[in-house]
């Protein structure tokens, strides 16, 4: 059985549309990763908006066991935490810092790969 002109057609369009709302989220959580890292390295906290859930984030510099520096980030979803009555645990995540980069840098890795993670999108490589 061929595959008609028209059922290429619609295959290559859903192909095309699943690009483009992958690109597209791609870049909203470039743009946001951006916005929540500059905001942070100004103060250690911030609130932001993404994917029409509001986020409270507060950025701690640490010292690890064997002396290694490291970004903490404890992220709460504005909305889970009030209807939790106190039982809400925040996302935490603990990021070696990197000094071959700025606290900036390193803030905006950090985000990117927590985005990242809620949205499905963390690679592999992102995990070394």
């Amino acid at each position: 059985m061929a595959i008609s002109d028209e059922q290429i057609k619609r295959i290559q369009d859903e192909i095309m549309a699943t690009i483009d709302s992958e690109n597209d989220l791609e870049a909203l959580i470039q743009d946001t990763s951006r916005q929540v890292s500059a905001a942070l390295s100004l103060g250690n906290k911030t609130s932001f908006n993404f994917q029409d859930k509001s986020y409270f984030v507060v950025a701690q510099m640490i010292t690890l066991p064997k002396g290694q520096k490291a970004i903490r980030l404890v992220i709460a979803n504005k909305l889970n935490y009030k209807i939790s009555a106190g039982n809400y645990r925040p996302y935490t995540a603990t990021v070696e810092y990197d000094k071959d980069y700025t606290y900036q840098e390193n803030l905006l890795a950090a985000v990117k790969g927590f985005l990242s993670h809620i949205t499905g999108r963390t690679r592999a490589e992102a995990l070394n």
